[in-house]
């Protein structure tokens, strides 16, 4: 979770995928039906894939950032 300590409100959670995530169906769906369930409440989630960090780290902080930056009111 990233959160903004000066407005003391959620930014962004992060969700990843586990070790064993791409040989167990019910991981699948229990986290698909947990992002739905946070999203109707108003939380902002990204899913960050473990193959994508390993093959360019750089890009997952990069559209991290980009996600927080949508969301933050330009002054």
């Amino acid at each position: 979770m990233i959160k903004d300590k000066e407005i003391n409100e959620n930014l962004l959670g992060i969700e990843f995928d586990g070790r064993l995530y791409n040989n167990s169906k019910s991981a699948r769906e229990r986290d698909y039906h947990k992002q739905k369930y946070l999203e109707t409440r108003g939380w902002k989630i990204y899913r960050l894939w473990s193959s994508n960090w390993w093959r360019d780290s750089e890009l997952e902080v990069k559209k991290i950032k980009e996600k927080i930056n949508r969301k933050i009111p330009q002054t």
